[in-house]
């Protein structure tokens, strides 16, 4: 029944792109792309260094940011700031698409000259534009130029017959979508930081408190000398909360919730977001006097809510040896037995079969980009083109009956994708841009199908099978924000009766190659739950990511684990050793 359902919804909410890039851009993007096309121009027709090959490929990348945030604490602000900045970065290789100076590491020392670069100007002035990628260019040049000197020399020497293309071909495309501007402002981001934090003022056992909002909107631009055009907008808003409290032996306890849209009227009212702050300090105080996990715990672990997203996300994404993601060896240059050892390395990975099956036989993981909503909440990682101009199918099927069929890919082919399959995304923020294989949308489909009720009865089955007298169950607060503190209860193997304790955190065997055949049954409701990949710090579902990009995971709303490992208790922290009380 899903699959139709997903059919439908999927055929209703896909959104044109040919409309799109029709449009005619506005006079600001105009200039900026013509002052990109024509500087990439320029060196790719007279760039060339005596002694050197010339540049086959050139790309350019700007992004535009504005981002505006607010810090606010018991009613004042204490930081705020609007920051508008030009980030961008130049892809030029030397070479073909056969083989180039890329995926190569010379081990006799990187050649590269990255002093007296140009800063690009915010006003959007077309010679500040030129002159900025004008001197990048060159000195990119001159780094990859002497690379694929040295690259070339390595394959000789050795005659080695070069296994894979290191660049794929891709069709030229033209994408224009125009910014959507925003009518948030940072006085309204103060207003609603300082509205917020100010609840905070009546509960004096909060030894910390503060709430985070912001605004960035972003223009990204790229081209390439393959005839592409691309300019899109990247805009997120969030509210992050956070509160401390001090346990026995003055043990600080933290806890925080963080709210994620495309802009600040998409994120709950005041109203709701302190409805769900005095859930958060209920649950600080129930935290106080929860019991410690004492012992390691290997068992059945019923897991709901978004801790389902973050365990999938993690256990798929993070694990490159078994992930989605492609990758490829990279050739060295150091002596015969690393080229041969890095030919058996890709011969190994060519394997069909050298994936394994990384799940259960009826869990099916796919990409979905295009699809823009589901069930009524908004899908924030739909994408229609990535940051290299490739455009992603509407669906790519990564795991099916437990065993990986496809890794996501931008232009350097893998082993296992020697096209790209529009999969490699722009994480951009202030001070921060690059491009990382990521996902859009996934849907994570379980064919072994129960309800909630009956997930737990089986986890009761098990624990007495295995002689346990309890097992884990992972929750989270009942709030209305993306990111939410997970909650942990010991599940009684005789009665059922459900008691909180205290676990560090979801670490665990999580990264296990192995860890998705655990999965015994899942329910059959689907839940969508949105959050921020930062460019930083990579995956950041339980981190504080203010900027990135954006991922949506459709999951089913809980599952159960035939096993998993939590250590004992460990705060982690260091005591406060407060001298004198809280000032009232």
């Amino acid at each position: 029944m899903i699959n139709r359902y997903f059919l439908m919804i999927l055929a209703a909410q896909l959104i044109s792109i040919s409309g799109k890039a029709q449009m005619e851009m506005a006079p600001r993007d105009s200039l900026v792309v013509t002052a990109l096309q024509d500087e990439m121009e320029r060196n790719m027709a007279q760039l060339q260094e005596e002694g050197y090959n010339r540049p086959f490929f050139i790309a350019y990348t700007m992004a535009d940011v504005d981002m505006q945030y607010a810090i606010a604490t018991l009613g004042a602000i204490v930081s705020a700031e609007e920051i508008q900045e030009r980030n961008w970065f130049t892809r030029l290789i030397v070479g073909d698409y056969a083989i180039n100076d890329e995926n190569f590491n010379n081990s006799f020392g990187q050649i590269m000259y990255p002093s007296n670069y140009e800063p690009l100007p915010i006003d959007t002035d077309y010679w500040g534009i030129r002159r900025a990628f004008w001197l990048a260019t060159n000195n990119v040049y001159k780094s990859a130029a002497r690379k694929y000197q040295q690259k070339m020399k390595t394959i000789n020497e050795y005659e080695m017959d070069y296994p894979l293309p290191d660049f794929s071909r891709e069709n030229a495309v033209k994408y224009y979508q125009p910014a959507p501007g925003s009518n948030t402002d940072i006085a309204e981001l103060k207003s609603r930081a300082r509205s917020l934090s100010e609840y905070f003022t009546d509960h004096k056992n909060i030894v910390h408190s503060g709430v985070f909002a912001t605004q960035t909107n972003v223009q990204s631009y790229f081209v390439n000398t393959e005839g592409t055009v691309v300019v899109k907008p990247h805009n997120y808003s969030t509210i992050a909360v956070t509160a401390q409290c001090l346990a026995g032996d003055d043990v600080p306890v933290r806890s925080q919730i963080q709210y994620i849209g495309r802009f600040l009227h998409d994120l709950p009212d005041d109203d709701q977001i302190e409805t769900d702050i005095s859930v958060l300090l209920n649950d600080m105080r129930n935290k106080l006097e929860a019991e410690p996990l004492k012992e390691q715990y290997i068992g059945p672990v019923l897991i709901e809510g978004p801790a389902v997203a973050s365990f999938f996300m993690k256990a798929i994404y993070h694990n490159r040896s078994g992930g989605i993601l492609s990758d490829r060896p990279v050739l060295s240059n150091e002596n015969e037995n690393e080229i041969k050892k890095y030919i058996e390395n890709l011969e190994e990975a060519r394997n069909p079969g050298s994936s394994g099956k990384i799940a259960a036989d009826f869990i099916t993981i796919s990409a979905i980009p295009r699809l823009a909503s589901f069930e009524g909440k908004t899908l924030y990682g739909q994408f229609e083109v990535d940051s290299e101009g490739v455009m992603p199918n509407d669906t790519l099927v990564l795991i099916k009956n437990g065993e990986v069929v496809s890794h996501l890919n931008g232009r350097t082919p893998s082993p296992r994708e020697l096209q790209s399959n529009g999969y490699n995304r722009l994480v951009v923020g202030a001070s921060n841009l690059n491009k990382q294989l990521l996902p859009g949308n996934l849907l994570i489909r379980v064919g072994e199908t129960a309800t909630k009720e009956n997930l737990k009865n089986k986890m009761i089955d098990l624990l007495r099978e295995e002689q346990l007298n309890y097992g884990i169950h992972v929750s989270s607060l009942p709030v209305s924000a993306d990111k939410r503190p997970n909650a942990f209860f010991k599940i009684d193997a005789n009665t059922g009766e459900e008691t909180p304790v205290l676990i560090s955190g979801m670490h665990g065997n999580q990264r296990n190659n192995k860890i998705l055949r655990e999965v015994i049954a899942a329910t059959d409701e689907y839940k969508v739950y949105n959050f921020l990949v930062n460019g930083s710090s990579g995956f950041s579902m339980n981190g504080m990511a203010t900027d990135g990009t954006m991922v949506s995971l459709i999951v089913p709303s809980a599952i159960l684990l035939e096993s998993y490992y939590f250590s004992s208790f460990d705060p982690d922290n260091s005591p406060f050793e407060m001298v004198i009380p809280l000032p009232e």
